[in-house]
């Protein structure tokens, strides 16, 4: 008899062990805190934390904001898996917005995955052309260039910048940043007439920009160009306006605001 009631007790839990419910929760963040039902839990992952049948809510934070907040409901016998890197199911206040650590959290990991290194094309008042772009943290360098040449001579541009990003904000899942800068620059041109003769423009600027995203894969566009850059992953437009002055040979041409911009595509 007594056999048979330690041989039910082992069995009941054995059954009650293999069908406990359990909460399991994945998170990239290795500093986030999680806590389940108020308790603190453990950092970045939790796996088949054992809980009672019901609703049970999930919250992660990290650097005491609270980036994922959610109530769940477990099933007896079931494990429940909350994936919580992802950015949906982040708290929502009356105003139907993110709140504020969620988002700063999830705009950190749009930027991460975005890229510092991006090549493409500039247009500016003196200097356009080809142009590279990196990113160091929040500050950056941008070297801008073209050169061509014939039979009357050469036509040289080359620009070079160091940037400052302000700001970074979530558009569209993307990321849309503000960003401000100093340049210089110049163009010489040979290729002109004997009467003109050679002409050099030099450039100084103070730069406030924007890189807009233009990946938008749910777009309708009838142009084709905005058509392939709306399905181009991590390309983006840049739009500035600049305090700029500008010298040709030496004599003073212009002062004032003036406006380029261009089309970059992050590594």
């Amino acid at each position: 008899m007594k056999k048979l009631s330690l041989y039910l007790g082992l069995a009941l839990l054995m059954a009650t062990s293999v069908s406990a419910q359990k909460i399991t929760v994945i998170n990239e963040n290795a500093t986030a805190e999680i806590s389940i039902d108020g308790q603190y839990v453990a950092n970045k992952s939790v796996r088949n934390y054992e809980v009672e049948p019901g609703s049970h809510v999930v919250t992660v934070k990290d650097a005491g904001k609270t980036i994922y907040s959610k109530t769940i409901q477990v099933e007896y016998g079931i494990t429940q898996t909350i994936n919580t890197s992802a950015f949906v199911n982040i708290p929502q206040t009356k105003y139907r917005k993110p709140s504020r650590g969620a988002k700063e959290v999830e705009t950190k990991r749009v930027r991460e995955s975005i890229g510092s290194f991006a090549i493409g094309g500039h247009a500016g008042p003196v200097v356009s052309g080809l142009t590279i772009r990196k990113f160091i943290d929040n500050v950056g360098f941008q070297f801008t260039g073209w050169t061509s040449s014939d039979k009357t001579g050469r036509f040289d541009m080359a620009n070079a910048r160091i940037l400052y990003r302000l700001a970074d904000t979530l558009v569209m899942n993307n990321i849309m940043s503000v960003y401000v800068g100093y340049g210089a620059g110049n163009s010489y041109d040979s290729q002109r007439t004997e009467e003109e003769g050679s002409e050099r423009r030099v450039l100084s600027e103070w730069i406030l920009g924007l890189e807009i995203p233009t990946y938008s894969p749910n777009a309708q566009h009838e142009n084709v160009v905005f058509a392939l850059l709306s399905n181009l992953d991590n390309s983006f437009l840049t739009l500035e306006l600049s305090l700029s002055t500008i010298t040709t040979n030496e004599v003073l041409e212009s002062e004032g605001i003036a406006v380029s911009g261009g089309l970059l595509f992050y590594f």
